[in-house]
């Protein structure tokens, strides 16, 4: 393949234009519904329930809601500064005076809490789900930095609540509050910032109520329920680390007593009960691995260190026009085995996302100056192709 004349460059002069633009418009908002999450999701599930729930309210012999944890998808691409979590089931939003949630563990760092701890002692509202929770240990090599809870509080079934415990500073923060099914992810009444979170209560699929531990295999029938985008800067997860993960449907009784179902993400072995009040949940004491870890990613960050910057365009340059292989592999983004403009546009498209490695903040161009850049690259190129 050889570059002749200057049309190719000036086409590509186009496309690296046409990038910046993109990168300085105007981000179109984002709306999450809590709807058909496996295929919103598509390729991201993270791990599928194998369990019965016996987790629900009943009234005079009769069931009239239950609760329950039926998938969880993780993507793993960050590169619009967002995790982006879906969960399948639903919670038992009977008024009463026990309250079921969904408590998601997070572990984004250096720190955390292997074993939970009081978390700065009593909290009110969403976070008692997980100070009700002190004593239990998680599986080795899972601290969970944060613990986010999505619960309806046992009040009715309008509205549900998201709050935040900071595990590292014991600290909590009030997300906010949303309405069942109302399919925009928005959220009032607290501090919510760039959260959204959408949750559509009305799942009836996914794994049945009444045999508690017992295994299931209906959890992927169900479509409908929690669909998050947490900033990362939030929750201190730079991007291209691994994240971990572990879902658990949590009880808050009273007293600030709270209690693990079996209802948990990745799904605990066969035949395993609902947890009691009074002893702490051990999890290296439960048959595998309690816990997910997700790497996450950003497009455009060939080299892996979580920026995309100077680095990357010097490895989409140096392959230019060349095959895969003998052209770096790294080079080619787009994995068609041939490095050109389409993978230079994915590299520019992302320019600037993630976090710049120690000493990378010097030899970030203006995007001005982004244009020339690739111009000269290809000028030498040119030259030493014809």
């Amino acid at each position: 393949h050889e570059i002749q004349g200057y049309g190719v460059v000036g086409h590509l002069g186009l496309v690296v234009m046409s990038s910046l633009m993109l990168m300085v418009s105007a981000v179109e908002a984002v709306t999450l519904d809590g709807w058909d999450i496996p295929t919103d999701f598509t390729g991201d599930l993270v791990a599928t329930q194998g369990l019965a729930t016996n987790l629900g309210a009943i009234v005079d012999g009769n069931v009239v809601g239950r609760s329950e944890l039926d998938q969880l998808f993780v993507d793993p691409d960050v590169t619009d500064g967002f995790l982006k979590i879906g969960i399948t089931g639903q919670i038992d939003a009977t008024p009463g005076l026990v309250a079921d949630g969904f408590t998601i563990f997070l572990d984004t760092g250096a720190g955390g809490e292997n074993t939970l701890d009081a978390n700065g002692g009593v909290e009110p509202f969403g976070s008692r789900f997980v100070t009700g929770l002190e004593g239990t240990t998680f599986d080795t090599g899972f601290a969970p930095d944060f613990g986010l809870v999505i619960n309806a509080g046992g009040l009715g079934v309008t509205n549900y609540w998201v709050d935040m415990v900071d595990l590292d500073a014991d600290t909590t923060r009030f997300i906010g509050r949303g309405g069942f099914g109302t399919g925009s992810g928005q959220l009032s009444g607290g501090d919510p910032g760039d959260w959204l979170v959408a949750f559509d209560n009305s799942n009836t699929a996914g794994v049945e109520y009444g045999n508690n531990g017992l295994p299931d295999p209906n959890a992927a029938t169900a479509s409908t329920g929690i669909e998050l985008h947490i900033p990362i800067s939030d929750i201190g997860l730079l991007p291209g680390k691994p994240l971990g993960i572990q879902v658990v449907l949590t009880r808050f009784i009273s007293n600030l007593t709270a209690v693990f179902s079996s209802q948990s993400l990745p799904t605990l072995p066969d035949n395993t009960p609902n947890d009691t009040p009074s002893t702490p949940l051990i999890f290296p004491d439960t048959a595998g691995q309690q816990f997910a870890i997700v790497p996450t990613t950003i497009e455009g960050d060939l080299n892996g260190d979580g920026f995309v910057g100077i680095d990357d365009l010097s490895l989409v340059l140096s392959a230019w026009n060349q095959s895969i292989p003998p052209g770096d592999p790294l080079s080619d983004p787009t994995g068609d085995g041939f490095v050109g403009i389409a993978d230079l546009n994915i590299v520019l498209g992302n320019w600037n996302a993630g976090t710049p490695p120690p000493g990378a903040l010097a030899s970030i161009p203006e995007p001005s100056t982004l244009a020339l850049l690739s111009f000269a690259g290809l000028a030498v190129f040119r030259r030493r192709m014809v």
